[in-house]
């Protein structure tokens, strides 16, 4: 194909509001997975989400990791693995001196673009400097300025080495930045995404 969406990472990234009805026979999005997720929870309220993170996207991942802090734990996280609807395992873990994980809300409402949306937005800006990937690894999480949702969407070759990343606000659907392997980049956000190996799940 001429466009995979590859986005590594892991720990960190989510959304959603309401998406009833969600058909289980496709993976799920983002959004579908994100309020699999709330649904499971059976709470009143709908959790916290600081996060959500999809890998080998193609274009969509086989499962998504949400992440959500723990209450009245300072720098503990709860990471879900959801997939096809279910959550499939969970653990908590505390955060690490200097790691930079997503540590605000996502509100669920500003969330307009779902990871397909992402995907394609990407997709075009490799189309356009005709660049090709095989996959993609996504991250949901809110950037600093204005408490924005943005997906961060990394593109892979067929031998899971980093071509580019895409930003592209989940908000307004616009492409907030590029950045292509070999070509000059502008300045990061200054609370950058950290990557690091998928965590397996069942």
């Amino acid at each position: 194909m001429n466009g995979g969406t590859h986005f590594g990472l892991v720990i960190g990234v989510c959304l959603s509001t309401c998406f009833a009805g969600v058909s289980q026979a496709e993976p799920e999005s983002g959004l579908s997975a994100i309020q699999s997720f709330i649904q499971w929870e059976g709470q009143d309220e709908a959790p916290e989400i600081y996060g959500a993170v999809g890998f080998f996207a193609d274009p969509t991942p086989p499962q998504w990791l949400v992440l959500t802090p723990v209450e009245g734990e300072e720098d503990v996280f709860r990471e879900c693995i959801v997939k096809d609807g279910v959550v499939t395992a969970e653990r908590m873990f505390r955060k690490l001196p200097g790691q930079d994980l997503p540590s605000i809300p996502i509100r669920l409402e500003d969330v307009k673009y779902d990871s397909g949306d992402a995907f394609l937005a990407a997709e075009e800006a490799a189309g356009s400097r005709k660049i090709k990937f095989e996959s993609a690894h996504f991250q949901l999480r809110c950037r600093e300025k204005g408490q924005e949702p943005v997906w961060m969407v990394s593109l892979l070759s067929g031998y899971h080495i980093s071509i580019g990343v895409v930003y592209v606000s989940a908000k307004s659907g616009d492409v907030i930045r590029e950045k292509w392997q070999g070509e000059p980049s502008g300045k990061m956000y200054s609370s950058t995404i950290e990557l690091s190996k998928p965590v397996s799940g069942n």
